[in-house]
């Protein structure tokens, strides 16, 4: 399995909330940029051979940083995350990757090698008791809060989207197959299965200015 960093979007939010124009090199509490914590997470885990990262000219200096790790970089145009993963996930397909991606934002601070090795886990366990191994499982955190939709949303902090039911909230993480054509350039229409894991790393990442002391405080040993 090779892992995926998503380190290009436009950061509108904390942009917007009046943080940094870069959030992916805000530090997670220990002094390292988050997303090269992200990308040391994915590297120290055991359950990926290689780590990408989407990138793109809106975040250079994320780039420039990753470059420097060694991360194989992956151009993308700042399109939005659905978008840019698509289109990250058909390049690497067209340089001939195979087998399965595990897709996590840069953005998360908390996210460390067990957080990892719990994803691949829980996937795993899905394929075994599903008897296939799934195109698309997208990672899931229930909702706290109670209430509606929208209020539930808001109370579980920084969600953007909540899944259908209105009682899960898309974390951003993945794993996709791209083996035996599971996932093909163009084709965006491939059936997704939602795994719920309720995980503090899952839920914590650098939205707005608000989230990073909390976040960064949290990421240096206070509990979630």
């Amino acid at each position: 399995m090779i892992g995926l960093v998503m380190a290009g979007g436009r950061g509108f939010r904390m942009a917007m909330s009046g943080g940094p124009a870069e959030k992916l090199l805000v530090g997670r509490g220990d002094g390292m940029p988050v997303v090269l914590g992200v990308v040391d997470a994915l590297r120290s885990s055991g359950a990926v051979s290689v780590v990408h990262a989407a990138t793109s000219a809106s975040a250079p200096a994320a780039a420039a940083a990753l470059r420097r790790a060694g991360v194989g970089i992956v151009p993308t145009e700042a399109a939005g995350y659905s978008l840019d993963l698509a289109a990250a996930l058909s390049i690497l397909a067209g340089r001939g990757h195979r087998g399965r991606v595990l897709v996590v934002p840069g953005d998360m601070p908390l996210l460390r090698a067990g957080d990892v090795r719990a994803v691949a886990r829980a996937y795993s366990e899905r394929a075994e008791r599903d008897g296939r191994r799934p195109a698309w499982a997208a990672f899931v955190v229930p909702v706290k809060g109670g209430g509606d939709g929208a209020a539930a949303a808001a109370a579980a902090g920084r969600f953007e989207y909540l899944a259908p039911g209105g009682k899960e909230a898309y974390t951003g993480v993945s794993i996709v197959d791209l083996a035996d054509g599971a996932l093909r350039p163009g084709v965006d229409t491939i059936e997704e299965i939602r795994i719920a894991l309720d995980l503090c790393a899952l839920r914590t990442s650098y939205n707005t200015a608000a989230d990073i002391g909390p976040a960064a405080r949290r990421a240096g040993g206070m509990r979630c």
